[in-house]
């Protein structure tokens, strides 16, 4: 890899990014609601069946592999997957919630930024490849009627996308 593009996990944006925290695991649009508390439109994440402690970039990739038509499963992630110009302002955002006083704005520069945006691209990888195999397990043993070997494909082409995505970046 070129050193523009590499990163190692002593990098700040690397670490953090791998950083183990409680995850929600599926932000997909059914999951988020909208609601109106004491007059403030605020966010409301639903259906934590997923949950647990990951690394952040992997909750953060599948959030990001969700933005591409997941729920209708018509996904077409060259036009649906976050620009660089949405990823950045999302991970700014995600950056400045953390840090809502700001106190440690510095630390987050643009080169952290970028490592971080890195890092959440390989994760999404596992993204596709971890719901592609949760897919297998459901067609077999799912008592819900649902497309799982279609949902296979659309797992597997968005694990190959990204795959091709990352080899660019070399």
């Amino acid at each position: 890899m070129s050193s523009t593009h590499s990163i190692t996990a002593s990098s700040p944006g690397a670490a953090f990014s791998r950083e183990i925290c409680f995850t929600h695991m599926d932000l997909q649009p059914l999951n988020i609601l909208k609601a109106d508390v004491w007059g403030e439109h605020v966010l409301k994440f639903i259906d934590f069946e997923y949950a647990g402690y990951n690394p952040r970039a992997l909750d953060v990739a599948n959030t990001w592999c969700e933005h591409c038509e997941m729920t209708d499963m018509k996904p077409d992630y060259d036009a649906q997957y976050p620009s660089p110009d949405q990823q950045r302002f999302f991970v700014k955002c995600y950056l400045s919630n953390l840090d809502p006083a700001g106190c440690e704005a510095n630390k987050y520069d643009d080169a952290f930024v970028a490592d971080f945006i890195r890092d959440v691209d390989r994760h999404s990888l596992m993204s596709h490849y971890a719901w592609l195999l949760w897919s297998v397990k459901q067609a077999v043993e799912a008592d819900i009627e649902w497309d799982y070997y279609r949902y296979i494909g659309i797992r597997a082409k968005g694990y190959f996308w990204m795959k091709g995505k990352l080899g660019e970046a070399s």
